[in-house]
């Protein structure tokens, strides 16, 4: 029987400087929740935890491309329009990058 050792297995050093955004996110999300406001934690798993509930048709939609395997998510044109818009709101505060809002929105 071959014998088997338990070895740590650690990131490549290119991922140092590799990070989640949307967990950067969730700390701000929090702090907006402490503050009064309610927020939908649309980012986390299974969405029928926050008593969304999934449209009957969309369900026959996932059905009937199981078969053919088309059920992956896809840039929208709305999407891309949301981003546009949401990008155009950031720099009328004067956030210009992605850094900006992360030293803004930062987690404490």
């Amino acid at each position: 029987m071959p014998s088997t050792q338990a070895r740590e297995i650690s990131a490549a050093s290119r991922l140092d400087n590799v990070r989640y955004a949307i967990r950067d996110l969730a700390c701000v999300a929090d702090e907006v929740i402490q503050q009064g406001h309610k927020v939908l934690p649309l980012n986390v798993g299974d969405p029928l935890n926050f008593d969304f509930q999934t449209p009957p048709h969309i369900i026959e939609a996932v059905y009937k491309a199981m078969p053919t395997a088309r059920t992956a998510t896809r840039h929208l044109p709305a999407s891309l329009k949301l981003s546009r818009q949401f990008a155009a709101k950031l720099r009328a505060r004067a956030f210009t990058t992605v850094r900006d809002v992360f030293r803004h929105f930062r987690c404490k």
